[in-house]
């Protein structure tokens, strides 16, 4: 569908850097209103998304929050001091509304699409196969496999696929 979407986008002329943005919200909408059908259909489960762990009691999805954000900032804030202070990043503070939106929604539209469908649903299907265990490290190689980036070379490739 995703593809589909992007070849629409191309007939209706829109330039070839906008096809994604054009097609990743018509397929995120296609995944949020199939998704909870296959889990009542196949997996039997009368409600999807508490399985999936979009619908939770207020207090865990805090605590959770909070939890993500703190191991966040303790791996990430060093990265950054360190590449900050060898000058191999830069602080580039001034954003627009606009570029600040753009980020946000990709950001959290993004993240909320690939949590659901690697860590909710293929986790799930994969789980139903192969154990808890054997799963989640399927789950971990195809999320890899989709985010490979074809203008590395093997080395960088190799090192982005085993972490």
């Amino acid at each position: 569908m995703f593809l589909g979407l992007q070849l629409f986008a191309r007939a209706l002329g829109l330039p070839d850097t906008a096809w994604p943005l054009f097609a990743a919200p018509w397929a995120l909408l296609a995944l949020l209103l199939t998704l909870p059908w296959r889990l009542r259909r196949v997996w039997g489960e009368p409600a999807p998304w508490r399985r999936l762990g979009v619908v939770v009691p207020v207090g865990a999805a805090l605590r959770a929050l909070l939890r993500g954000l703190g191991g966040a900032a303790l791996l990430l804030g060093p990265i950054s001091v360190l590449l900050l202070w060898s000058g191999l990043a830069r602080w580039q503070p001034a954003l627009s509304g606009a570029q600040l939106a753009n980020a946000l929604a990709l950001g959290l539209g993004v993240g909320f699409a690939e949590e659901l469908l690697f860590r909710g649903w293929l986790w799930g299907e994969l789980a139903d196969h192969l154990g808890a265990g054997r799963s989640a490290l399927a789950q971990a190689a195809v999320f890899s496999l989709v985010h490979a980036r074809p203008d590395l070379r093997a080395a960088g490739l190799l090192g982005l696929l085993v972490g």
